[in-house]
């Protein structure tokens, strides 16, 4: 007991709720077996496992004379029939060696054909005649009437018996009969002894029918008469002949003759039985001794036992694991429906199915409500970032929600920030609707460059992009996207100026500045609102860049950390330190090298990458080049950089 309160103890909030739920729904099942409710339920299962497991034993010594429509026609005569036929067939199978010889058919009226009959049963001295007990409801209360054969057939029978069954409330034939006066046990009892004969209790002993292959061997009544010209030798020597109507009945027909016997689909095709084969059946089972029994309590228990610590496992872990939770539902289903079968072949029948539905059911309802959530889930992120990331980064978002979950974590970041120069100006311009239109495109335009190289748009302000690198989804080379994706925004910008400089819009010069480094990411926002992003000095250092654009007459400006970050790639040449507003130490940057010809690139890239910080040294082979360069030309502008970082100057930004 101490070991299950420090475990309780030890459980989280959230599990014990669960459990709770689970013990609850139990009950609720519980609840539904002692009221009844699923009996119904327990003789499907018992059928269903019925029919894929129970083994059906040959029945070699069982024949039935089937009273049928070719016998009728062959007869010539209305039902009932003269009993001299049944003397002449009763002769015939003595003759014939018959073991027992039995009638489903009650003779309870007087026939002046009865002595012939009775003569031929004392000859025989193995025939059994059928009994029938009635009930009726009277207003003073049941009266119970027994139709018994009449005179000398009563004399002359071995033995006689009721020939009625004990249907379940669905109406079905599933157990033997409660009575120990009925015939198939009065005859298994001269056959076999008493002690094969069931003891009380017996109805809760389930029939094993004889089917397929091994269902009972059957002729007809005409055949019978003239055996030893139609049948095969042999065919009732130490035999048990049961003799019944076993008129068909259509299989389309609501409603079955009236010698017909309800039993379950597998025991017969259409789940009609006629009654006659239904006593042989009965009379079979007892006889072999192999009827099955209810299942003991230990079977049934344990199958509690299971079902319920699966379906708690279900409920605990399909929020986190839907798939896998499914598949131990799937599993533990079959499970208890393999358990049920290995019982059926151990001759144990499970009739309680609400182990099995319990777990069908909570189980299910548990994954379900665990597949509405994570729908809702994806749903949830789809709306909040399928516009703002790539398709691919959205499917690895919608794969793993988790990524997603309130609160952050430091992470290694790269930054773009963008603005619109003008944009103001731009604005004041033209109509509010049409301003509105231009600054859309613009922003559509730039956010698609965005997506294209995997980064996340953090947000839109006014005319600038946040792209953020490397979150939510990590990128091993986030930096080389963010300098590229700069690179690509800046030339975005350009090309929208021209076209809409064509239709008479200026458009100004899209700036842009990035860096990178550590920041706190994640989701800021609520439950049900998300805030995505990252907060640290790397997005300000980013924003800075991108305002310091405007002094000194740059379109992109990246921190020297990024560009090493990425691999040094083409097409950068330092752009000086610089001292940004709200810092102390100088950032040393770089920007795109534009309008130099190839010697010219050439020459400052070979410079620069010998260049790692302030080296006088430099200066002056620097300054002499920067004196044979075209004043305000891009190269000159282009060594005035390099000269400066080579002396350590530093820009102030700051004003």
């Amino acid at each position: 007991m101490s070991i299950l309160r420090t475990f309780w103890a030890n459980t989280s909030a959230r599990r014990k709720s669960v459990a709770g739920w689970v013990v609850a729904l139990w009950l609720a099942v519980t609840l539904m077996g002692a009221a009844g409710l699923l009996r119904g339920a327990d003789r499907l299962l018992a059928d269903s496992v019925g029919s894929l497991f129970e083994a059906s034993h040959a029945r070699d010594d069982f024949v039935i004379v089937a009273i049928d429509a070719p016998s009728f026609q062959d007869v010539g005569e209305q039902w009932p029939w003269s009993r001299d036929i049944h003397a002449e067939l009763v002769r015939q199978l003595h003759s014939l060696g018959a073991r027992a010889i039995v009638f489903d058919i009650v003779f309870e009226q007087s026939t002046d054909s009865d002595a012939h009959f009775a003569d031929a049963m004392r000859t025989a001295g193995n025939v059994y005649l059928a009994a029938e007990r009635a009930t009726t409801r009277t207003p003073q209360g049941q009266i119970e009437t027994l139709a018994l054969p009449t005179g000398r057939l009563l004399e002359e029978a071995k033995g006689v018996g009721i020939a009625g069954v004990d249907l379940d409330p669905d109406g079905r034939l599933r157990r033997l009969p409660n009575s120990a006066d009925s015939i198939a046990y009065i005859v298994a009892a001269d056959l076999a002894g008493e002690t094969s004969s069931p003891a009380s209790g017996k109805n809760k002993r389930y029939i094993r029918f004889a089917r397929g292959q091994h269902r009972l061997s059957k002729v007809s009544y005409y055949q019978a008469l003239s055996a030893t010209d139609m049948l095969p030798p042999g065919t009732f020597t130490d035999k048990i002949v049961l003799i019944g109507l076993a008129l068909e009945a259509s299989p389309s027909a609501s409603k079955a003759t009236s010698d017909g016997i309800n039993v379950p689909y597998y025991a017969s095709a259409h789940g009609l039985m006629h009654g006659v084969e239904a006593q042989g059946n009965i009379a079979a089972t007892t006889i072999a001794g192999d009827a099955l029994r209810p299942a003991p309590a230990w079977i049934v228990v344990s199958l509690w036992i299971v079902a319920m610590c699966t379906s708690l496992w279900i409920a605990i872990w399909a929020r986190t694991d839907i798939v896998r939770a499914s598949l131990v539902l799937v599993s533990g289903a079959l499970v208890l429906l393999l358990a049920c079968g290995v019982a059926r072949a151990g001759n144990a029948v499970v009739a309680d199915s609400a182990p099995l539905l319990g777990l069908i059911l909570i189980g299910s309802g548990f994954v379900s409500r665990s597949g509405l959530i994570a729908f809702q889930e994806r749903r949830r992120i789809a709306d909040g970032f399928g516009r703002y990331v790539s398709p691919d980064v959205l499917q690895r978002l919608l794969d793993d929600p988790s990524m997603l979950s309130l609160g952050g974590a430091m992470r290694d970041v790269s930054v773009v920030v963008t603005d619109l120069q003008g944009y103001t100006t731009l604005m004041e311009s033209v109509d509010p609707e049409k301003g509105a239109d231009v600054i859309r495109e613009y922003l559509d335009e730039l956010g698609q460059v965005v997506l294209r190289h995997g980064g996340m748009i953090d947000q839109f302000v006014g005319d600038s992009i946040i792209a953020l690198f490397n979150a939510p989804t990590w990128q091993a080379d986030h930096a080389m996207r963010a300098l590229d994706c700069a690179r690509d925004l800046v030339e975005a910008g350009r090309q929208m100026s021209i076209r809409f400089q064509a239709n008479g819009i200026m458009l100004g010069v899209t700036r842009a500045g990035a860096d990178c480094g550590q920041a706190m990411v994640g989701n800021f926002g609520t439950q049900r609102r998300f805030h995505y992003t990252a907060m640290g000095d790397v997005t300000n250092i980013a924003s800075r860049l991108e305002a310091a654009n405007k002094t000194l007459g740059t379109s992109l400006l990246a921190t020297a950390g990024l560009f090493e970050a990425a691999g040094k790639p083409d097409g950068f040449l330092p752009a000086g330190r610089l001292l940004l507003p709200g810092r102390d130490e100088p950032v040393t940057t770089v920007t795109l090298s534009t309008s130099l010809s190839e010697s010219e690139l050439n020459q400052c890239t070979s410079l620069f990458g010998e260049l790692l910080g302030p080296d006088p040294d430099k200066v002056a082979t620097i300054e002499t080049m920067l004196s044979d360069a075209q004043a305000g030309s891009a190269y000159f502008q282009a060594l005035d950089r390099l000269a400066g970082l080579a002396r350590g100057d530093v820009v102030e930004t700051r004003k």
